[in-house]
């Protein structure tokens, strides 16, 4: 089952890092560990949000298709299409929240790697100027 409240919360999370207020440095690996946590969590819930809005499109293009065919009326793919979105329309969130959450976790995970190698790079220099 999807747990769309806690991708929620670790989205939150996530963003609060856009202002990347000052962390002190011993945090950053720890920071780190805990998003690779976040990334796992949020690939598993894609695929289950994916899976389910799969499941939930095949209901709704039966339901539609049979009961237009039932009233003999002719169906476009376009009609079938914008009715299955819209009977879908909260498993299509739930995976883009994830999604979402998912590309955001790798992007602010990058951001630190490139921060730590700026650090280590200023000790360095630090060092190599004693």
């Amino acid at each position: 089952m999807i747990n769309i409240k806690e991708v929620q919360t670790i989205n939150d999370y996530v963003q609060s890092f856009a202002t990347f207020e000052e962390v002190p440095m011993q945090e950053l690996h720890k920071i780190l560990f805990t998003l690779g946590g976040f990334l796992a969590f949020t690939g598993e819930q894609m695929s289950i949000a994916k899976k389910l809005q799969h499941q939930e499109e095949k209901k709704a293009y039966d339901s539609f298709i049979f009961s237009k065919m039932a009233q003999d009326i002719k169906i476009t793919p376009t009609m079938a299409n914008k009715y299955v979105d819209g009977c879908c329309a909260e498993f299509i969130g739930d995976y883009l929240l994830c999604e979402r959450t998912n590309r955001a976790i790798v992007h602010v995970m990058d951001s630190l790697r490139t921060i730590i190698s700026s650090l280590k790079q200023e000790m360095y220099q630090l060092k190599s100027q004693v």
